[in-house]
């Protein structure tokens, strides 16, 4: 294992330990995210991509969000992605106050392989048009370390990631995700994700977030299913 390999590990280990120390302690919900993404691959460079989500809350009792996402990948080098893209929220919560927004984004990765390992760095910023809400910008940092587990013939990779906010309107960070999943190569077109991921507000009252969750995505071309670097869950 190379210095830069342990470096990323242990920052990466260091900053989970912190984070769930941090939250221990707080109220927390329990929720269920689901997504299935679907990819077409229309040149070397292009890929077009639909997607929709469902999340259910309150200890997974009532489905808070409904989203629909739109968005083209350019890749601009083998390693490098530019994601520009179109995202549509419905919220329903308990107390039935609902709104819907929309969001503009654009997400730039870069994926460094490091011998077994495969490190993504992400930054995307997005603009919100909120119903009844003053709209706002947002930036969104990501780093993902994944690295394949069990023999070959398992198809399976295990992963770690960190995804910061940082809202314009509040002048603060706002939010952080920290994941933990596993990749399954199900079918050559075919990719089962799941994770868990311990979801800390900053600065909103909102409860800390104990999430399950899958997402299947599905190609419609396998020549280029293992050059595309992955977006982070919106």
């Amino acid at each position: 294992m190379s210095n830069l390999q342990r470096h990323i590990i242990g920052l990466a280990v260091a900053a989970a330990a912190a984070f769930f120390r941090q939250a221990a302690a707080d109220e927390t919900d329990t929720q269920l995210w689901s997504e299935v993404k679907l990819t077409s691959h229309w040149t070397e460079r292009f890929d077009v991509i639909a997607a929709g989500a469902l999340r259910f809350g309150e200890e997974v009792s009532h489905r808070e969000r409904t989203s629909i996402f739109l968005g083209l990948n350019m890749r601009l080098t083998p390693e490098f992605t530019l994601t520009p893209g179109y995202q549509y929220i419905a919220h329903t919560p308990m107390d039935d106050v609902r709104s819907h927004e929309s969001r503009f984004s654009l997400i730039a990765a870069l994926r460094l392989p490091v011998e077994r390992f495969e490190t993504t760095l992400s930054a995307g910023i997005e603009y919100r048009l909120r119903h009844e809400q003053e709209d706002t910008w947002r930036f969104r940092p990501r780093l993902k370390l994944k690295r394949p587990v069990g023999p070959d013939s398992w198809k399976v990779a295990a992963y770690v990631a960190d995804e910061c906010f940082y809202d314009a309107s509040a002048s603060a960070w706002s939010r952080n995700r920290l994941f933990i999943g596993f990749e399954k190569l199900m079918r050559r077109n075919w990719v089962l994700d799941f994770f868990y991921c311990r979801q800390h507000d900053m600065i909103a009252r909102e409860p800390d977030a104990n999430i399950i969750g899958f997402s299947m995505r599905f190609s419609f071309d396998n020549s280029a299913s293992d050059s595309r670097v992955e977006l982070p869950v919106e």
